[in-house]
């Protein structure tokens, strides 16, 4: 049997099973997966990192990056992941620097028998973004002679590629430090808008004096900015945990109640704009007991996008970290800068958000 998988993303609403939800599946049903593709994204790495022990043994080949090049921060995620791999006695990973290698291609096993394949277009990077807003097509396929063919050649990809901690690049690409909000501008559900200099001063003039709030950026360990470190419940019929869908962008702010029962901020339940310091422009709203849950809308990533994508970009902390007390104090900032203005749009309030270091 073939059977085809595909997101549900507007304008194509094509209702089917997903990559993401297939792979989970089948990652519970096995005891071993070998999983070769181009790329990997500092997401795909830390969602294999972070649900390493509710994931079956797997192999990982990269098949791109050691031709093209990996950048700093991708090549020491897949090292690390990989020591985190070898300790646990949990697979390995692989680099392949004799051909690049395209193909996608995801075999399980159980008792050392294949029993399916997914094939397709989704690279490992979707693994950590399962909500991207890109369309992929993949096929889930279980006819053992097919399955047989695809793990032929993922094994002949592991034979002639490095493992990782023997591969060492002479340079590394330079990422671009565009806004990591940016990024997120074409592949989320929330309407994120760039927004003129002009539009920004307006926004800061306009602010309320009675109505301003410094809020304070807590680091607890599994919550607020850290999030995505707490433990998922429940588990698969494996008996391993759950597997943490997450990316590390997310987050929300914990706010405390003596400043959300301040005249002017936000009561539980409300939506309102934001204009950033650096030109950005998106929806956040309060939620939870005294409206402690600051967050942006639609898409918990957007809100983690703007502020630890520029902690990112600033050199202070290294992608999948946990952001403590020290990586603010090194940015210059353990405040947010949040203030009512006289502007609505849409009906909703607009508010003015700074988190620039020099304030």
């Amino acid at each position: 049997m073939i059977e085809l998988l595909h997101p549900d993303i507007r304008p194509i609403n094509k209702v089917g099973k997903s990559f993401f939800d297939e792979f989970i599946r089948l990652s519970y049903d096995s005891d071993y997966m070998l999983m070769t593709s181009g790329y990997i994204s500092e997401d795909a790495v830390f969602f294999l990192k972070q649900n390493l022990e509710n994931l079956p043994k797997f192999d990982l080949g990269v098949g791109m990056h050691g031709i093209e090049g990996f950048t700093k921060s991708q090549y020491d995620g897949l090292v690390g992941l990989n020591a985190d791999m070898v300790e646990g006695d949990k697979g390995m990973s692989y680099v392949s620097d004799a051909l690049k290698f395209h193909g996608k291609a995801y075999s399980f096993f159980k008792n050392d028998k294949p029993f399916a394949a997914l094939i397709g277009s989704t690279n490992i990077s979707i693994l950590g973004d399962k909500d991207k807003r890109q369309f992929e097509i993949d096929l889930l396929i279980d006819d053992p002679q097919v399955i047989k063919n695809v793990v032929s050649i993922q094994k002949d990809l592991i034979s002639c590629s490095k493992e990782i901690d023997k591969f060492f690049p002479s340079k590394f690409i330079v990422p671009n430090k565009e806004s990591y909000v940016a990024k997120m501008q074409n592949v989320s559900h929330a309407t994120i808008e760039n927004v003129p200099a002009e539009a920004v001063s307006a926004a800061k003039h306009a602010v309320m004096n009675a109505f301003k709030f410094n809020l304070r950026l807590p680091c607890e360990p599994k919550s607020s900015l850290n999030v995505i470190f707490g433990r998922g419940r429940g588990g698969g019929e494996s008996g391993r945990g759950k597997i943490t869908k997450r990316s590390w962008l997310e987050c929300e702010i914990i706010v405390s109640n003596s400043v959300t029962a301040l005249p002017g901020y936000p009561v539980k339940g409300d939506k309102f704009w934001v204009i950033t310091d650096d030109g950005w422009s998106f929806v956040c709203g309060v939620q939870g007991d005294y409206a402690k849950n600051f967050r942006s809308q639609d898409d918990l990533h957007v809100l983690g996008a703007w502020l630890k994508g520029r902690l990112l970009n600033s050199g202070v902390v290294e992608y999948g970290q946990r952001i403590t007390e020290e990586t603010l104090q090194a940015y210059g900032r353990e405040t947010l800068f949040f203030a009512k203005t006289e502007m609505t749009k849409n009906g909703l309030p607009i508010y003015y958000m700074d988190f620039s270091q020099n304030k």
